[in-house]
């Protein structure tokens, strides 16, 4: 199948159209993304224990630890022990500062505290390497000899309270210095044991302790900015399409243009004027008055003028054109030497 010009135009609007639109679109496509990397990882973890000494009794043996019921009167002294560890994926150097204190308070909105380190005994212990670093804190309560410390408050204040607390604060601050950057962090946590008591005439009750179980995680993190290649190569891609397409496609339409012109120009003249303008064939022409025209153009301009039909014939001289108005018959006879 042979394409004219015009259709071979008409592709090439489309297809130029297209590819505007892939360029359009592609303006959109991210070319670049944030990449988050992690250089380096981190964690703190605390874990806590204890054990409770009993006086002799009969419910118990000498000791009881977590989920059992710790009676006020059975209690000799507890013992919780404070675990503390930091590691981290990279090599550093690592220190470790605490600070430690307890106190004894009466937990109500007007309640008092008071400092007992003197009652709570602590020892501590600390070992350090390159990827990490712990602290284990021993606390030993002498519960006795606090409950006694109760009774006299209570004593010298006139006042008992049924619920008393033991708050040890632990503060821990860890330093990594590692090649990525200098790691800093706190924490701060409590060993709170809660002395419920239940009767005022015979101090008697139950110890609840709330020591806390965390795990804290962190990282150190670089945002960087990745081109996508792939984005690159199709907006390079689309654009070099639509930039060549536009000069193939006019190309190839102009040279079918001229290759269509020319073999036009080759036809004789009776078959141009057949391609250029609407004509009826005509077994004959009429036995009337006749006026021979010059040019096509002429006829062609009358008929246009008039809105006239353009008729064609085959005659002895050759291929005639004609047109009839008010009984005259306006004619162009192309002969196959002439010109176009």
């Amino acid at each position: 199948m042979k394409f004219s010009w015009k259709i071979m135009a008409v592709l090439a609007v489309i297809v130029t159209a297209l590819l505007s639109y892939g360029v359009y679109y592609t303006q959109g496509v991210p070319t670049e993304k944030r990449v988050v990397t992690t250089l380096c990882s981190y964690e703190q973890n605390i874990r806590c224990n204890y054990t409770a000494y009993l006086k002799p009794n009969v419910l118990y043996g000498e000791t009881i630890g977590k989920g059992e019921t710790i009676y006020i009167k059975l209690v000799d002294r507890i013992d919780v022990a404070f675990n503390y560890t930091f590691e981290c994926s990279e090599n550093g150097s690592i220190s470790i500062e605490y600070l430690i204190g307890s106190v004894l308070e009466e937990p109500s909105e007007n309640g008092w505290r008071k400092p007992i380190d003197e009652l709570v005994s602590a020892e501590t212990a600390e070992t350090e390497n390159v990827t990490s670093a712990t602290l284990i804190a021993k606390f030993s309560y002498n519960i006795t000899e606090i409950n006694g410390l109760i009774e006299k408050i209570e004593e010298d204040i006139g006042y008992a309270s049924s619920t008393y607390q033991i708050v040890t604060n632990v503060g821990v601050n860890t330093t990594d210095e590692t090649a990525i950057e200098t790691i800093s962090k706190s924490v701060k946590e409590r060993v709170v044991l809660k002395l419920n008591y239940m009767g005022y005439m015979e101090r008697t009750g139950v110890i609840e302790i709330e020591a806390p179980e965390k795990r804290l995680l962190g990282s150190i993190t670089e945002n960087r900015v990745k081109k996508i290649e792939s984005a690159i190569h199709l907006k390079t891609a689309i654009n070099v399409a639509l930039a060549a397409w536009i000069v193939v496609g006019c190309s190839l339409t102009a040279w079918r243009y001229r290759t269509g012109r020319t073999r036009f120009e080759t036809l004789p003249e009776s078959e141009r004027i057949m391609k250029r303008f609407e004509v009826i064939e005509s077994k004959g022409m009429p036995d009337m008055k006749t006026v021979t025209l010059s040019s096509i153009e002429a006829l062609k301009k009358l008929v246009d003028d008039y809105d006239l039909t353009m008729f064609h014939t085959k005659m002895t001289e050759g291929d005639v054109f004609f047109t009839i108005d008010n009984n005259i018959v306006y004619r162009y006879v192309a002969r196959a030497d002439n010109p176009a």
